[in-house]
């Protein structure tokens, strides 16, 4: 079974997305801050991971940078309600698979 790990501070995104990749078969874990969220991709090694930008402990992309530190290949989806140009890019050099506003 595939696994996605969603790290979203918003609980309603964490439970929109969780219950519709439930539904299609995903194994899915949730986090609602980056550090937790870290700790759970240390643990599950998930085939993808959905990343919000803004975090209450630590900034997505600091998040993104450790995701991609422990695993290159990691598939890591930026997922933000702030559409911030040199953010964007920033993401995008740091290894995003893709950056979705």
């Amino acid at each position: 079974m595939k696994s996605i790990l969603i790290i979203d501070d918003d609980p309603l995104i964490r439970k929109t997305l969780s219950s519709r990749l439930s539904r299609r078969n995903f194994e899915v874990h949730l986090a609602e801050e980056g550090e937790i969220g870290l700790a759970k991709y240390a643990e599950c090694l998930p085939d993808l991971t959905i990343l919000d930008i803004r975090l209450p402990d630590i900034d997505g992309l600091e998040a993104l940078r450790k995701i991609k530190a422990r695993n290159k290949n990691a598939c890591v989806v930026i997922m933000t309600a702030y559409d911030d140009m040199k953010t964007t890019v920033e993401a995008i050099k740091s290894g995003a698979y893709e950056y979705l506003v």
